[in-house]
């Protein structure tokens, strides 16, 4: 039997500044690919811009990206740590 196809992780990150050039609600998207490079790339053909080259900080990597609209998210993965602990408890 074959389920539905997993969902993206959403985290909500909480800024205290008030807008000034960004979004007041940044979303960081992981979609379940060590390749955030190959991910960054098919969202570039489905309109995204990219603003960053790949940061990582405590273990998380990730790139800025801009939508057609100019929302800007990120594309992450969590430490490896934490991405086989969601492997064996979903």
């Amino acid at each position: 039997m074959v389920g539905p196809a997993p969902a993206p992780t959403l985290l909500l990150q909480h800024v205290p500044e008030p807008k000034q050039g960004k979004n007041r609600m940044h979303l960081d998207l992981d979609f379940g690919t060590a390749d955030l490079t190959s991910e960054v790339n098919r969202l570039e053909q489905l309109g995204a811009a990219r603003l960053s080259e790949e940061l990582n900080e405590h273990g998380f990597r990730w790139i800025v990206v801009v939508d057609p609209e100019g929302n800007e998210f990120c594309v992450f993965n969590p430490p490896k740590s934490l991405r086989h602990w969601r492997l064996r408890n979903t």
